[in-house]
């Protein structure tokens, strides 16, 4: 019996351990390159060839420290060999707020139609006012490799757990509303 119950908390011991290491729920994440477009391109979630970049290992995200606002920026880099004709990347940013069961939701996207470089691993980023939460990067390509042929892809990086003390409390928050400076309105009475 004694062998059964230490079996339970090391069982119990290595579930918990797991579940702090994820930073976020379970799944069949990429942390890894990826390759597309007939294995022509590869797209890794950090700088493939600085390893000072901020990031965090294999989430492609990072914060930004600004004097006004700080951000969680979400990153792909890719490099294609040889370069396509056409190539077309939407990078989104999800988000899951730590309290509560809400679901994850996109906050943010862009699209880039730049060609990536051959001999550089070319940066493609989306970013937004920073959040404690669970973060991931997703993103998708359309496009034509260099003998015209059509390709897609999609792949989302592994969950970041961005805290409350990496966001700074004090920076001004993102304007909710498109603001423009004018004369203030006449109160009429």
């Amino acid at each position: 019996m004694k062998k059964i119950k230490y079996s339970i908390a090391a069982l119990a011991l290595a579930m918990g351990s797991f579940s702090v290491a994820g930073c976020g729920p379970a799944g069949a994440y990429s942390n890894l390159n990826v390759t597309y477009a007939d294995q022509d391109c590869t797209a890794t979630p950090d700088n493939p060839v600085d390893t000072s970049y901020p990031t965090t290992n294999g989430t492609g995200i990072h914060t930004a420290h600004g004097s006004l606002t700080e951000n969680v920026v979400g990153s792909v880099w890719i490099s294609c060999d040889p370069s396509p004709l056409q190539h077309i990347i939407d990078v989104e940013l999800w988000f899951h707020p730590i309290e509560g069961y809400d679901t994850f939701k996109m906050v943010a996207s862009d699209t880039y139609r730049n060609i990536p470089s051959q001999e550089n691993a070319t940066l493609f980023i989306v970013s937004r006012w920073c959040q404690a939460g669970i973060w991931e990067v997703r993103w998708s390509v359309v496009g034509r490799d260099n003998e015209g042929n059509p390709y897609t892809y999609s792949e989302r990086w592994t969950y970041a757990f961005v805290k409350y003390s990496d966001c700074d409390h004090n920076a001004t928050p993102e304007p909710t509303t498109i603001h423009t400076e004018g004369e203030a309105p006449v109160d009429p009475e």
